[in-house]
């Protein structure tokens, strides 16, 4: 049941290995469209203390491990739109475009920025994606497009998604 899954993936809730994804709560939401809210607040609680934990830069010592999991954290709680790290991302962000070699943006932490960014995107307020667009339009790296490309439908905006997914269709 929803109720024994969501009590099996509370019981890791201090865990700091990556096995932990926020696909679970994805699935959960699709099977119980009524409870989205509820789901997305029971993960922004299970998520909080580990992406504290973690921040959003790098510490000497961690493991690679470290570094994924708290990309995916940090993208998780932007999906769910917890405010704070939602701030904190446009902040990194935002210096990033100012300066792209500022150490505020480590690469494990992008994707989570970008996906921030795009959850504030709507067609009023396209900022955001043109800035997303213009980063990946000077990269030459294939990693970072393909980061900025996975985030780019990340809008609660179906019109903004409608208009990514011809993006994505595209030459470009």
């Amino acid at each position: 049941t929803l109720s024994s899954l969501l009590s099996l993936v509370d019981s890791y809730r201090e865990e700091l290995e990556y096995t932990i994804s926020y696909k679970v709560a994805r699935i959960a939401a699709d099977a119980t469209p009524g409870l989205l809210d509820d789901i997305k607040h029971f993960f922004i609680n299970l998520f909080q203390s580990s992406a504290g934990r973690l921040g959003w830069d790098p510490k000497d010592g961690e493991t690679h491990l470290d570094a994924m999991l708290r990309g995916e954290l940090l993208a998780a709680l932007a999906v769910f739109g917890h405010d704070l790290t939602i701030e904190e991302a446009l902040k990194r962000f935002s210096a990033f475009l100012i300066d792209r070699n500022t150490s505020l943006f480590p690469p494990d932490t992008r994707k989570a920025a970008y996906v921030a960014v795009m959850q504030t995107v709507s067609m009023s307020n396209r900022s955001g994606y043109e800035s997303l667009l213009r980063v990946y339009r000077e990269t030459d790296l294939s990693q970072e497009k393909g980061r900025i490309l996975s985030s780019l439908a990340s809008t609660p905006d179906p019109n903004m998604v409608l208009e990514v997914l011809n993006f994505l269709l595209s030459s470009e």
